[in-house]
């Protein structure tokens, strides 16, 4: 690029920046003989004045003589009027003799580009702030800088690299990790670190913004989004949104979005998306924009196309335009190492007693031998042990999680009773008021885990000790007086850290009693993976007794599978059902005891237990079963033509069990036990069901010289199973597309069956044609209906 082509650019980013303040800029205007670069007008106290601008993009410092020159060429214009002021922007600082030289000139100004920048955007308090944020923050003192997965080097380097990488089209980086694994801390560290660098070379380091999006609680556009940051929480008077936004399109921003997982659960799915679209116009050539958050808020597809800008169209992939792929980093678990030195530093800087060094290494050398290593992988995880480990006489044999964060709550709870005022209420109401407002924050409509004070319902306090106070509102404050509330500008509230809520809410539900269905509804859109992993360490099991009470009572499943998941864990719950007899078995008991750990961890036991209640279960239990049972056909697809065989065999021994030589409208067909004349199966309601169905219209008879085969639809089978399911809340099964025809030999389907059912099946085979016609039939007394059932 030439010299002219460079002033004409470095003009240009002067002219858009003005104009998103002065709609009235504009190039070359004319100042008696001279054009201006750019002429603008303002009001200064009341009056409207018109200033010149001298653009002057140079490879070094203007000097007195440039500004001598500059103010001769204005001289006549600015003695008649027809510019008030004029103004120099160079991309240089100046001398301090050039300095004295313009405020002794009456008439003229000088900025440099980022003293321009700063003037229009009006981010210099917030930037100051950003600098100090993790200075101030007392987690500087013990922080280990993170890793990324795959990549050398801390993840700190890793991303400095990104911002100073020279290719413009790089400008996405989606920074992804589970709870607790220091992604918030990572963006206060490099937005704090790129604010100093900024506040010490304005001209060329990018200005940071680093804008936490667990306050979004809808379809939101940038405006504003980055509005209601910076006028509500910083009060910027002078903020213009439109010389933002320049400002990155100029490649002059470091934009850090922190949280996208915490907005997620505030909105729809099609809001989530309208989000990203919002956040993908900040994606321009030159940009820079940091992305962080937790990977389960995608689903499988939603991840595809957010991040990978990836579209499905059938089986088929394709780069979808409205989300362009960003760079992926997956932030590492602590090993060992980082676990040691984070303890060492933590500790040191805790506790006096622990500044002597061979106490300190002694008791992490305590601490690393006793406690999982699961547990100490996660910097938030890693940080509660400190605390607690800077008791001496504290014990980690035998800890989990969920106890981990038991014992730092108490903790915390009990340093705040220590102080006088605070003691007068008694710390397990501290500890219920805190569970209660964690379940509140969290259900509630609107922005997730962040609340302000008089919003905190006054329910909330039922039942608790009044303390001190002499009213409701000074007994909400004292009980909101909490070390593990911290309070953020304008009265906002919000708990320290995201996986202390997540406990507190799984305490919360630990306590759970008389239920009814609306609150098990709320308590499935409640639940997310970490509150489940909370639970499931809990070991608790009287909540997930009233879950199943409450489902049971109702006749249906689960809708969340996470809720079947924690029904599976419970003892109690697999004690009861596995003393059923297989009528008692209902959908809800198969679904437990196929995903208890027992039936896990032996298929073929499984395949057994969900064979008796295909036989002889009472319909909807025996259509779960089956579809269970044939699901394990596509897990293990080396065994589908042993697994389908004994699918089939299964299905016909009860149907079998269900033959009845009258039909639905009650005529007589006793000629071939319950086959009339042109081959239909009068099949009792109670034993035919789904199965039945599937039976009927999804296998063929293929009769050949040698052998006798029967063929089957698995994927239409699987379907009308799952489909029927469905309707009794059950959505976890995943669609089968697969287009699976198995060929069986009827003798695999009869093999293991008693000598009566072979028969039976191999009569009703042998009748003329290919298809297996089953027609409902008239139900027996309950007396007969139980002697063929014994039979079977």
């Amino acid at each position: 690029m030439n010299s002219k082509n460079i002033g004409n650019s470095f003009r240009d980013h002067v002219l858009n920046l003005l104009k998103s303040k002065f709609l009235d800029a504009h190039t070359e205007g004319k100042a008696a003989w001279k054009n201006a670069d750019i002429i603008f007008s303002m009001m200064e106290l009341g009056k409207r004045i018109k200033v010149a601008v001298e653009c002057k993009n140079y490879n070094r410092a203007l000097n007195t003589t440039d500004f001598s020159k500059i103010l001769s060429d204005y001289h006549v214009a600015l003695e008649n009027g027809e510019v008030n002021l004029l103004l120099v922007i160079s991309n240089k600082s100046i001398e301090a003799t050039s300095r004295q030289f313009i405020e002794k000139a009456r008439t003229l100004r000088f900025m440099t580009i980022a003293d321009l920048e700063r003037w229009l955007v009006g981010l210099q308090p917030y930037v100051e702030a950003l600098a100090d944020e993790f200075i101030s923050d007392e987690i500087h003192q013990y922080y280990v800088e993170g890793r990324f997965e795959g990549v050398e080097g801390t993840a700190f380097e890793n991303v400095q690299e990104w911002i100073y990488s020279p290719m413009i089209d790089d400008t996405g980086l989606a920074i992804l990790g589970g709870y607790g694994l220091g992604k918030s801390s990572l963006a206060k560290r490099l937005a704090s670190e790129q604010a100093s660098r900024y506040l010490n070379d304005p001209e060329n380091e990018r200005l940071p913004i680093l804008l936490p999006l667990g306050q979004v609680v809808h379809e939101t556009e940038l405006a504003g989004l980055f509005g209601k940051h910076f006028t509500s929480r910083y009060s910027l008077e002078s903020y213009s949104y439109k010389a933002l936004m320049h400002l990155n399109s100029a490649g002059r921003l470091l934009i850090i979005l922190d949280g996208f997982d915490e907005m997620k659960h505030a909105m729809t799915e099609h809001d989530f998306r309208s989000n990203f679209r919002e956040f993908n116009k900040l994606r321009i050539p030159g940009s820079k924009v940091l992305l962080l958050g937790r990977p389960n808020a995608f689903t499988s597809e939603s991840s595809k196309l957010l991040i990978r800008g990836l579209s499905k169209i059938g089986d088929q992939f394709f780069q979808n335009s409205d989300f362009p792929a960003w760079k992926e980093r997956k932030l590492c678990f602590f090993n060992v190492t980082e676990q040691e030195i984070f303890l060492n530093g933590f500790l040191k800087s805790k506790n006096t007693v622990m500044t002597n060094t061979s106490v300190r290494l002694s008791r992490i050398a305590e601490v690393i031998q006793d406690i999982d290593d699961e547990i100490l992988q996660r910097p938030v995880q890693t940080r509660i042990v400190g605390l607690l480990a800077a008791d001496p006489n504290y014990t980690f044999k035998g800890t989990s999680r969920f106890r981990l964060y038991q014992d730092f709550v108490r903790q915390v709870i009990q340093r705040d009773q220590e102080k006088r005022a605070r003691s007068f209420i008694p710390a397990e109401h501290r500890r219920l008021f805190l569970c209660r407002l964690a379940w509140w924050s969290w259900t509630r409509p609107g922005i997730q885990g962040t609340f302000i004070r008089e919003e905190v319902p006054n329910y909330l306090l039922d039942g608790l000790s009044d303390g001190q106070a002499i009213d409701i509102l000074a007994k909400r404050t004292e009980y909101l007086v909490s070390s593990l509330t911290e309070e953020k500008d304008s009265n906002f509230l919000y708990f320290a850290h995201r996986s202390f809520h997540e406990f507190l809410v799984s305490s919360y539900i630990t306590e759970f009693d008389n239920l009814k269905y609306g609150d098990v509804i709320e308590l499935g859109s409640a639940i997310n993976d970490e509150i489940a992993d909370f639970l499931l360490e809990s070991k608790e099991d009287r909540y997930l007794i009233e879950i199943y009470r409450v489902l049971s009572e109702k006749s249906v499943l689960s809708q969340n599978p996470r809720i079947s998941k924690l029904l599976s864990s419970c003892n109690y719950l697999i004690k009861n059902i596995s003393e059923k007899t297989n009528a008692q078995i209902t959908p809800l008991d198969v679904l437990i005891m196929r995903n208890s750990e027992s039936k896990q961890e032996n298929t073929e036991n499984t395949r057994n237990w969900l064979g008796k209640i295909i036989v002889s279960g009472k319909n909807a239990s025996a259509d779960c079963a089956g579809l269970l049972f044939f699901e394990m056909l596509y897990l293990n697809p080396e065994n589908q033509a042993e697994i389908a065989s004994e699918f089939l065999s299964k299905c016909w021994q009860r149907v079998l069990s269900g033959l009845n030589e009258v039909d639905e409208d009650g005529n007589s067909h006793t000629e071939n036990m319950g086959v009339a004349g042109n081959g239909i199966l009068f099949i009792r309601p109670s034993k035919l069901g789904l199965l039945g169905g599937a039976l009927q219209k999804q296998t063929r008879k293929i009769k050949l010289l040698k052998d006798n085969l029967v063929l089957i639809n698995a994927r239409e089978i699987y379907a009308i199973l799952n489909n029927g399911i469905k309707k009794l809340g059950y959505s976890e099964m995943e669609e089968r597309k697969e287009k699976n025809l198995i060929e069986l030999r009827l003798s695999s389907i009869t093999n293991g069956m008693s000598e009566i059912n072979r028969k039976k099946l191999e009569e009703i085979y042998a009748v003329k044609g290919d298809e297996f016609k089953l027609e409902r039939g008239r139900e027996r007394s309950k007396k007969k209906r139980d002697l063929n059932d014994d039979e079977i």
